[in-house]
């Protein structure tokens, strides 16, 4: 997978085509070149976190739209005892999907034939693909 620009998430030469977990396995252990781990390093603009001063960030505007003061102020003071804590920037290095659920699998009668959909692509850790 190495000399490959993208990971290859087709069937087994000589077997059958892999469950999803197979192939989540397979794209949470490429090794993407500088050129894609550059673009997925990048904030995305739907959110996840990528560091402290974007946490920050998000907390700010929560409170700058929450003019009529429906948002709890222990909520509030929560978000930024997390943010104050948080990791300054997210040095996870193993690409996720972030978007996983079963609409963005394709398949062909019981077998999964392709995972779609990677605009939320990122550096991450693998349970995001499961819980997001």
């Amino acid at each position: 997978m190495e000399d490959d620009p993208v990971p290859k998430l087709d069937s087994v030469p000589g077997g059958a085509p892999p469950a999803p977990t197979e192939r989540l396995d397979r794209l949470h252990a490429w090794k993407p070149d500088s050129d894609a781990a550059e673009i997925l390093r990048r904030p995305l603009p739907q959110g996840g976190f990528t560091g402290r001063e974007a946490l920050r960030a998000e907390i700010d505007r929560l409170r700058a739209a929450d003019r009529d003061g429906l948002v709890p102020r222990r909520v509030v003071t929560g978000l930024s005892s997390i943010a104050d804590h948080a990791p300054e920037r997210a040095d996870a290095d193993v690409p996720v999907h972030g978007d996983c659920d079963w609409d963005n699998w394709l398949a062909d009668g019981d077998t999964v034939t392709a995972l779609l959909d990677f605009e939320w692509a990122r550096f991450g850790e693998p349970v995001d693909d499961w819980f997001s």
